[in-house]
């Protein structure tokens, strides 16, 4: 028999962590939940068993997962009594993933998940060996469609775009001289901007560390340029052409036009790996390192026919991208679906 319940009578809540994001490690015993996409690990587990963790910061974000687990303070971790299936009711909530994020997190600036209006949502249960079949069913279905998702070409071309730097930018045929990343360019320190020079929708872009923050009302730099994020997204990289402001936490490239085709230098920065050179609890590069990065430095007019070959190559692969980008959203439809199908239809 279906019975209507509140989420609220479905769930345990575990304790409150007091584990910030930035005391969990890239590696460690235990996995680390975040409001984000990314997961971290940490050395103490919180909970164990099966556990549901939710973004409580920004916008709504579902996570199952099965074992000893940790999570950081902007996340709310659950499980559910003997009667629910764990695994049933994330797939419910991620059925109404996108109703959450726009009735239940509110707030002026950054919007939070309001948790008692969480807990008045109205759930229709079957009996838990019902349960337990839809999820087997959907576990089955989500398990084939992510090998597909696993094996597309995205990742095969990211890797070619690599493959095709190192070829381009380190071709010993080519005349060139050794020199290092500090001889032909300056990496300019990025400045605040005060708020009466701050517009939403109109100036110059302003650009952070991983792209345009807000416009402004005047420019830091009127010639085409490449930002280059400082802190947070350290090593990000934007080609920018028109006027525009540099946030403090970017650098911005100067460069002798007469020595270096800019976008050349684009290319040469993307195969070096600057994220890889961010250090700090808030990682942040250091100008001098990249300074030393050695190079190989052809002449201006190979430069600059290499650039266009690239261009030409990153185009082609451009293209590839957005294909394949359009077949995964296709698959995360269907997986919706599949959800709306065995969670709405079927239990209604």
């Amino acid at each position: 028999m279906i019975k209507s319940y509140k989420l609220g009578e479905l769930i345990i809540e575990n304790p409150k962590s007091k584990i910030k994001v930035r005391d969990a490690k890239n590696v460690g015993d235990y996995i680390f939940f975040t409001s984000g996409e990314k997961n971290k690990y940490h050395k103490n587990f919180l909970c164990e068993g099966k556990n549901i963790f939710i973004a409580t910061g920004g916008k709504a974000n579902f996570k199952y997962y099965e074992g000893k687990a940790s999570y950081s303070t902007d996340c709310y971790s659950i499980k559910t009594k003997e009667f629910i299936d764990t695994k049933f009711l994330f797939f419910y909530l991620k059925l109404k993933m996108d109703e959450i994020n726009k009735k239940m997190f509110l707030g002026a600036a950054l919007k939070h998940l309001q948790k008692k209006q969480f807990k008045e949502i109205k759930i229709k249960i079957p009996p838990l060996a019902e349960q337990k079949r839809i999820v087997s069913k959907l576990d089955t279905a989500f398990a084939e469609i992510n090998k597909i998702i696993n094996t597309n070409k995205i990742k095969t071309v990211n890797k070619l775009k690599v493959q095709i730097l190192n070829s381009k930018l380190n071709n010993l045929n080519y005349a060139y001289k050794n020199t290092n990343i500090g001889a032909i360019c300056e990496l300019a320190y990025g400045k605040g901007l005060d708020k009466s020079d701050r517009k939403e929708d109109s100036g110059y872009p302003a650009f952070g560390a991983n792209g345009i923050k807000c416009f402004a009302t005047k420019y830091i730099y009127d010639k085409p340029s490449i930002i280059i994020g400082r802190k947070g997204s350290a090593g990000e990289l934007k080609y920018v052409k028109e006027p525009f402001w540099a946030l403090d936490v970017t650098y911005f490239i100067k460069y002798n036009s007469k020595l270096v085709d800019l976008k050349y230098l684009y290319y040469l920065l993307k195969l070096q790996n600057l994220p890889s050179l961010a250090k700090g609890v808030k990682p942040g590069i250091n100008r001098n390192e990249v300074y030393s990065i050695p190079i190989l430095l052809p002449t201006l007019e190979k430069q600059r026919i290499i650039a266009k070959e690239i261009d030409y190559a990153f185009k082609q692969f451009e293209i590839i991208n957005n294909l394949e980008k359009l077949k995964l959203e296709n698959y995360e439809k269907l997986k919706m679906s599949l959800l709306n199908d065995e969670l709405q239809r079927k239990v209604a």
